[in-house]
């Protein structure tokens, strides 16, 4: 046993050292571009990114992957729980005060919080209140399936798939219909036939709702977001209303041209970062970035799907998929607090995880 910890030891400890390289190169870029091109992101000075990006993200990636055996697991997820179930509780009050009260309507549109007396600066935006209602629904479907807990978890479900339907974001949209399948995939033996008839039920209703959105026009944001995806404009070019692909496309042909160590932090289209943490890590560091992320990141998503508590996999797994289609590496706290917490859960340390 000795023998094993102390292998899970070292190879946590190089992973761990290949994403400090990583932070290391990008931070080469960031002043690079920042301090020495005058480049700025949208509103955000480099003071702002750079506080970010140190503060929110790194510090507390180091802080979790050098001492994450010392918490205490079962804690983390209880708190974890009801801080995500405090969270949807204000955005539903906020949502009320902002608009008066709530109603179907709000699933016709995006909704989002903004600062009071007709101010249009945004307190919550469309994306993160889709993001925190998708994982509450999830974490609350999980205690569904593997405790049965019916009655202490439908309210919170109900709570998370509105918060994901009234935000209409579609990367958490899809990323959550993608870990539904999972879950069910995953706990398929323990699932009666009923569980299992409700489930893929339900979820051929709502691909049903995407149809049916797309053909007759039934006018829920969420699901005209996922069905107009691919839609051309007048002259043929896919994603007429859409600029992520753009960026993405964008943010592709620049590392092409700068393989090795990269071209910027932005965008050519539209001057922004890609909404793709994982081509920006090629955008901005290049093939050598790339592979001091790329390669620890890979075994996380090894080590992710080894874990036997379905709860760690999924606040990574959101997270993961949400880094798809938003976000910046210095923006997406959620995705490198994950990141740390299963780069440390493998050092045989942790006892409520002894059993991997």
């Amino acid at each position: 046993m000795a023998g094993i910890s102390n292998l899970r030891n070292f190879k946590t400890c190089g992973y761990y050292k290949l994403f400090v390289v990583f932070w290391v190169i990008y931070f080469f870029r960031l002043f690079h571009d920042l301090l020495y091109e005058n480049i700025s992101v949208g509103p955000f000075g480099s003071f702002h990114i750079f506080g970010y990006a140190i503060g929110n993200c790194l510090i507390p990636f180091l802080l979790i992957a050098n001492n994450g055996w010392k918490l205490n697991i079962e804690l983390f997820k209880k708190l974890f729980f009801f801080t995500l179930l405090f969270s949807n509780v204000l955005i539903i009050i906020g949502i009320y005060i902002q608009f008066g009260g709530l109603s179907l309507s709000m699933l016709s549109d995006r909704v989002s919080i903004t600062e009071g007396d007709g101010s249009s600066e945004l307190v919550l935006n469309t994306i993160l209140i889709s993001f925190y209602g998708a994982i509450l629904l999830l974490i609350s479907l999980n205690e569904f399936l593997k405790r049965k807990d019916y009655v202490r978890y439908t309210i919170p479900f109900l709570l998370g798939a509105s918060n994901l339907l009234i935000g209409a974001a579609r990367g958490p949209l899809l990323g959550a219909l993608l870990i539904v399948f999972f879950l069910i995939i995953n706990n398929i033996r323990i699932l009666n036939k009923k569980a299992i008839f409700l489930s893929y039920g339900a979820a051929f209703i709502f691909i049903g709702f995407i149809f049916s959105s797309y053909s007759y026009d039934l006018n829920i944001e969420s699901i005209d977001r996922i069905s107009t995806l691919f839609d051309s404009d007048q002259s043929g070019n896919n994603f007429k209303n859409e600029a992520r692909p753009h960026e993405w496309n964008s943010s592709w042909e620049q590392f092409l041209n700068n393989p090795f160590i990269g071209d910027k932090i932005l965008n050519d289209y539209d001057n922004y970062y890609p909404h793709n943490i994982y081509l920006e890590v090629l955008l901005s560091t290049g093939v050598l970035g790339g592979f001091f992320f790329f390669i620890p990141f890979l075994k996380s998503l090894i080590f992710n799907f080894r874990l036997q508590d379905d709860f760690l996999k999924i606040v990574f797994l959101v997270n993961v998929i949400f880094g798809i289609t938003t976000g910046s590496l210095y923006l997406n706290v959620g995705f490198w607090v994950s990141l740390a917490l299963i780069i440390h859960l493998f050092d045989g340390k942790n006892e409520s995880l002894s059993s991997i």
